[in-house]
């Protein structure tokens, strides 16, 4: 298989890259990462070396390479527009949520040396935001309802202004009840972002014209998403279409990626399930309030 190389930068160098492949081959793998929203890409990682890999951050990453079923909460100190959270269960760039600033991911778990994992949740954080509760919740339903919390359309309403100039902050939970009933909405979004929702594999969009693939020009009209002139997606309500996450509209986003390319039937697919993942995004949201 063959590979273009890439360019020399401040801070990369194609040589870097060569050498490693040359002194390291045996210890390299390839690695999922998350580019953008509901897009992964894959790259050529050693865990010690930035050879393939500009600032790899091995600091952090390290905890998705250890545990395959690890998640992250990604988000910015700084948010120009649309600010909130998103969530990964792989490696991310720095970009991945928002282009205005380098983005951050909190693992949910850190893998030590010895191969065991402890929660990444401080203690004393827990119980304050906890208080009210008739007991502690699990790291995964407390990430559920954090994440249900950022994506509440009346939360982001009241703190728009303090999320553009600093992490996301979360209020002591209400409630018993309101703990649940966020979290189990928290938990659909939360498997709706990584794709992995059963709401996913039935959606309503089509792709009836046979032809290149090839995304050319991208126009968005009657509900339909044209990728050149006779090829489209068709029944793409405009709530996708226009969605925003994070920085990006990720139903235009994915595809302006894809310039010049023919798609893969596993690619038309997976956009009509990210339309759908956009749908019940904002389904989701109405409901949180």
């Amino acid at each position: 298989m063959n590979f273009e190389l890439g360019k020399d930068s401040t801070t990369w160098r194609v040589e870097w890259a060569q050498q490693d492949l040359t002194e390291h081959e045996s210890d390299a793998s390839i690695r999922r990462i998350q580019f953008r929203p509901f897009d992964y890409r894959y790259c050529y990682y050693l865990p010690y070396s930035s050879g393939f890999l500009v600032r790899p951050n091995l600091r952090v990453m390290k905890h998705f390479l250890a545990d395959d079923e690890n998640l992250g909460l990604v988000t910015t100190r700084l948010q120009k527009s649309n600010p909130g959270a998103f969530i990964s269960e792989s490696m991310v760039t720095h970009k991945v949520f928002n282009s205005y600033d380098s983005n951050s991911i909190f693992p949910l778990w850190l893998t030590h040396e010895d191969g065991e994992r402890s929660s990444n949740l401080r203690v004393a954080e827990v119980k304050r935001l906890c208080a009210r509760l008739s007991e502690i919740p699990s790291p995964e339903d407390l990430l559920d309802y954090i994440y249900g919390v950022l994506w509440s359309p009346s939360y982001r309403l009241q703190n728009a202004e303090r999320m553009q100039v600093g992490f996301p902050r979360v209020p002591v939970i209400a409630s018993d009840q309101e703990f649940s009933r966020i979290a189990a909405l928290g938990r659909q979004l939360r498997l709706v972002h990584l794709m992995k929702s059963d709401l996913l594999d039935t959606f309503a969009t089509t792709y009836p014209m046979a032809g290149s693939d090839i995304v050319e020009t991208i126009v968005y009209t009657s509900e339909k998403v044209y990728i050149n002139d006779d090829q489209y997606f068709g029944k793409v309500p405009e709530i996708a279409w226009n969605t925003y996450v994070g920085g990006y509209q990720p139903a235009r986003k994915w595809l302006n990626e894809r310039k010049g390319r023919s798609l893969s039937d596993d690619e038309l697919t997976h956009y009509q399930r990210l339309i759908a993942a956009l749908v019940e995004t904002d389904r989701i949201m109405n409901e949180i309030g």
